[in-house]
């Protein structure tokens, strides 16, 4: 039985495995392996890698500045995420285009694909965060309760205001996504 657990977050392929009697962890970038880290288990190996991943790309979005990235090159980066969405993200990002004036919950989500609450569809709409931001990383805000990325923040903005019985932020998508997904016909 093979307990090795891979994934790619932009130019980076994350593999955590049992190893020697512990839990390995390695980052490969360009067929280099760049970091390695150790841990309770494999997840906990991957858990650190994407942590690690995060702030190498953090700090790549903080040296290119806080501008949000063109139309083009986000369109380009669509294009090499696209295929690694699930139905449901796909059907979340539309209903989040065509939400009016593109604003939405993540219970509204979650019904947009069939999901059956928020917190599965908070999971996987960070998800697509975090893919899009492997590919074009920008600043992104973090959790006050963990420090943690807001990976939802790649895709869009939390605005000040409330879902109407207060318990959800209402999500703004961001204007060079929505052109973008658009430009990309996957809307």
């Amino acid at each position: 039985m093979d307990d090795r657990k891979s994934e790619v977050i932009g130019p980076y392929t994350l593999v955590a495995l049992p190893h020697q009697g512990g839990f390995h962890g390695v980052i490969w970038q360009g067929g280099k392996k760049t970091e390695a880290v150790t841990g309770s288990s494999v997840d906990d190996c991957l858990n650190q890698l994407r942590d690690r991943v995060a702030d190498l790309l953090q700090a790549e979005a903080a040296a290119r500045g806080d501008s949000s990235p063109t139309v083009s090159a986000t369109v380009a980066a669509l294009h090499r995420v696209a295929p690694r969405l699930t139905t449901g993200q796909m059907q979340m990002l539309r209903a989040h285009y065509n939400a009016p004036g593109r604003c939405i919950t993540a219970t509204q989500l979650a019904e947009a694909a069939d999901y059956r609450g928020y917190q599965a569809a908070n999971l996987q709409y960070g998800r697509v965060g975090l893919l899009l931001y492997g590919e074009l990383p920008v600043v992104l805000p973090r959790r006050a309760s963990d420090g943690k990325l807001i990976f939802t923040c790649a895709l869009a903005e939390a605005t000040d205001q409330r879902s109407d019985d207060e318990t959800q932020w209402i999500w703004r998508m961001r204007p060079h996504v929505a052109e973008a997904l658009a430009a990309a016909k996957l809307v």
